[in-house]
């Protein structure tokens, strides 16, 4: 959802994509902060996994709530409606119908093949990153049998590697182009999840080996 605001920012893809290399930045600084204070307060009360994902979910909900409300209220400016609900529809039906619209108009038109294809890997591939996190803290657990403050230094891992990780993306797709840059980022994404199934297989895994992984 976040990506539907900052897609307005520039039409210049040289500035978005610097847009968006900077927001990945922020966005890894502050789950690293927020991970560093989780595992000082599960450290410091001593909380078993259920008592840490207690602390967790309460640190997001007063976070999001006042960050979610003080931006709603303060930062996002008014601004007229691009499109209004045509006659004898509604805006939930509109949407729909406006959807529908824009897939049959791609698909029966063979001018746009690549667009066609495009929009059908970006629906896979962040489909797949989206569910990464979730598997991952499954496979950690049950496959490898690490603890939460195990898991917590895994993580600390990925959003310290995400901080250079988010500018040099940012320098990539300015020096070749967002098209060759979504690409190698799917080839590096399919080879680094290759890798760490076949590398990461049983809790006898050594924990410098997962923190690698973690870290690309």
């Amino acid at each position: 959802a976040v990506y539907a605001y900052t897609a307005e920012l520039s039409t210049n893809s040289a500035e978005q994509t610097t847009y968006n290399s900077k927001f990945q930045g922020i966005n890894y600084i502050s789950m690293l902060i927020f991970l560093i204070i989780l595992i000082l307060l599960s450290t410091i009360l001593q909380t078993d996994d259920i008592g840490t994902a207690r602390i967790s979910q309460t640190m997001a909900f007063l976070t999001c709530t006042t960050v979610f409300g003080l931006s709603w209220k303060f930062f996002f400016r008014q601004r007229p409606a691009l499109r209004k609900v045509p006659e004898h529809s509604t805006l939930f039906a509109s949407g729909f119908q406006k959807l529908s619209s824009t897939f049959f108009h791609i698909y029966s038109n063979q001018q746009w093949h690549a667009l066609r294809y495009f929009l059908l890997s970006i629906m896979l591939s962040e489909g797949a990153t989206a569910a990464l996190s979730t598997i991952s803290t499954t496979y950690l657990t049950h496959v490898l049998e690490m603890n939460s403050h195990q898991i917590g230094k895994a993580f600390l891992c990925v959003f310290v590697a995400g901080i250079p990780g988010s500018k040099l993306g940012g320098w990539v797709g300015v020096t070749i182009n967002p098209l060759r840059s979504a690409l190698l980022c799917l080839i590096v994404f399919m080879a680094n999840t290759t890798l760490a199934a076949v590398f990461m297989k049983s809790p006898e895994t050594s924990a410098w080996v997962i923190y690698v992984f973690c870290a690309m």
